[in-house]
């Protein structure tokens, strides 16, 4: 009996490929545009590659889509439902360390530490006062695995914790708030951890950073794509907003220019997750899924 297809419409780490290359026929494609070799049952992809409606049209076997990472919104999951296409990712695999860093960046930014950085450097010493993070109000929008680690991250340090979810969340010793208006209107500081879906892209626009207000600052640690950009810039700008820490962008890695101009924002190349123990469970999680569906059982993080 012939190997299943594999179609591979991403780099990823070879320690995944590895262990299949001979028993499955592994197809790598991701050339622009993609060859798209037919009949391939399973694709495997990543958070920032499109498997568009097109691409699964013309797949007409594509049967499961095995996805490495988080964030499937570059995915045509109506078109995989449509299809009957099973969807899995690797949702959590990561969490930790994607909550260090949003923790990470809040704190650098409350506390100032790369402006005293820079002070020292250039020869001065007295650099002002500082916020405590201590009785500070952070919002958290989305208290899914991340954002919840990045609560409890913060509570530690005792700050008092808000947040606005999809779905309600009364197990959390957290303030629900029912809209990201309310919570940016109550909350000093906010940390965008949701996912990115229709009802989030640009959600977090002009009208909510200025709920924000001038003291307050932005971590997006989820998808670029939710927050305002331009809005984002000009109120940094401005002084409208105090500061933002930014692991990921609308089009990364051509992030805008005006961003690289900016003293009151920290810049980092969406790398949350690029931790060996982080990757390793995301291998060990992309593969077990794998394995599951092979033996015709149901694989765990199913989306579609």
């Amino acid at each position: 009996m012939p190997a299943e297809r594999v179609l591979v419409l991403a780099p990823l780490p070879e320690a995944v490929l590895a262990p299949l290359r001979g028993r499955l026929d592994v197809v790598e494609a991701w050339a622009a545009p993609p060859a798209l070799p037919d009949p391939a049952v399973i694709a495997f992809t990543i958070g920032n590659r499109p498997l568009t409606r097109a691409m699964v049209a013309g797949l007409p076997a594509l049967r499961y889509v095995c996805h490495y990472g988080t964030g499937t919104d570059l995915l045509a999951l109506d078109a995989l439902r449509e299809r009957g296409v099973l969807v899995t990712n690797t949702a959590g695999a990561g969490a930790d360390c994607v909550a260090d860093r949003g923790a990470a960046l809040l704190l650098a930014l409350i506390r100032r530490l790369l402006q005293g950085d820079r002070l020292v450097r250039g020869g001065g010493w007295a650099g002002g006062l500082a916020p405590a993070v201590g009785g500070r109000r952070v919002g958290i929008y989305g208290l899914g695995a991340i954002g919840g680690g990045i609560a409890r991250r913060l509570a530690a340090f005792g700050a008092e914790i808000g947040h606005h979810s999809r779905s309600p969340r009364p197990e959390v010793p957290y303030r629900a708030f029912p809209s990201l208006t309310a919570l940016a209107d109550w909350a000093e500081d906010l940390v965008v951890t949701v996912a990115a879906t229709p009802g989030t892209v640009g959600s977090v626009d002009a009208q909510v950073l200025a709920a924000l207000g001038p003291g307050g600052r932005l971590v997006n640690v989820a998808r670029g794509v939710i927050v305002d950009e331009p809005a984002l810039i000009a109120a940094l700008r401005e002084g409208r907003l105090a500061g933002a820490g930014l692991d990921t962008f609308e089009n990364e890695p051509a992030i805008r220019e005006d961003f690289r101009h900016l003293d009151n924002v920290i810049l980092s190349p969406h790398t949350a997750a690029h931790t060996p123990r982080a990757i390793q469970a995301t291998n060990a999680m992309f593969l077990a899924n794998l394995e599951r569906w092979l033996a015709g059982e149901e694989p765990r993080n199913v989306v579609a």
